[in-house]
């Protein structure tokens, strides 16, 4: 497994994307030692979210994006400044490496690249009435085939297509602001394909769409703006973030 100073390098060549992965479904005491890599603003933030696993993901992600943006840049994690896009989407104001994050119950999904990325993991079960939930937020077309699909087949789609539109979505810095009916795919195919895009997110074409690697109950969808690059899905410990940082 790379360390992370091969992943900052790897990336910041700009030949490859990189998509670290971390399970959180039994976080150790080592989390507590992730602290220090945060500001005194994060930090605060991490304290108010209600539930635990939702403070312990926070942290597991921006552990993660401070880690990279400190080891390509030379400086201290803590130096590290975020800015927000105009949506909201966070950048690293001093290097032009980009950079997502998502997580879902058990597990945290970033995503690095040079150029616009975004990621999407999900638990598959999560989301009961997926008929209904895609009603809202689907075309059209995309609910007609979900509707004359097995349950087991238009769950699995389901997911699929919904990782894919918000990976998109987050790519463009537009993110939940935007309506997931803006991306459009042909979900008659076994793996889902991209066919219309709202035009503020130009072209199908545009974009590089990735199904990530990962086990049940887990799907994710990774999007890079422009040509198609090599991506690295890596696996790390909680305990690998503490032996570099």
């Amino acid at each position: 497994m790379p360390s992370l100073h091969e992943v900052a390098r790897g990336v910041a060549g700009g030949a490859r994307c990189c998509v670290i992965l971390v399970e959180t479904e039994q976080l150790s005491d080592t989390l507590r030692s992730l602290g220090h890599l945060l500001r005194a603003d994060e930090a605060d933030r991490a304290r108010q979210y209600a539930r635990k696993v939702d403070r312990d993901q926070f942290v597991v992600g921006r552990a993660v994006v401070r880690q990279i943006g400190a080891l390509s840049l030379g400086a201290p994690p803590t130096s590290i400044e975020l800015v927000n896009g105009a949506y909201g989407k966070p950048h690293y104001r001093d290097t032009p490496i980009e950079f997502n994050v998502s997580h879902t119950r058990g597990l945290v999904g970033v995503g690095f690249g040079m150029s616009p990325i975004g990621i999407d993991v999900e638990r598959i079960g999560e989301t009961q009435d997926i008929v209904g939930i895609a009603s809202r937020f689907f075309t059209s077309r995309e609910v007609a085939v979900l509707t004359a699909s097995a349950p087991d087949a238009a769950e699995r789609t389901f997911y699929r297509a919904w990782t894919a539109k918000e990976a998109v979505l987050k790519a463009s810095g537009a993110g939940l602001s935007a309506d997931l009916g803006n991306v459009e795919f042909d979900l008659t195919q076994e793996e889902p394909t991209m066919v219309g895009l709202a035009a503020p997110l130009g072209d199908p074409d545009d974009w590089y769409l990735m199904a990530l690697p990962l086990q049940p109950p887990y799907m994710g969808s990774l999007a890079i703006a422009g040509r198609r690059l090599e991506v690295s899905v890596l696996r790390y410990q909680v305990s690998d973030l503490v032996m570099t940082s």
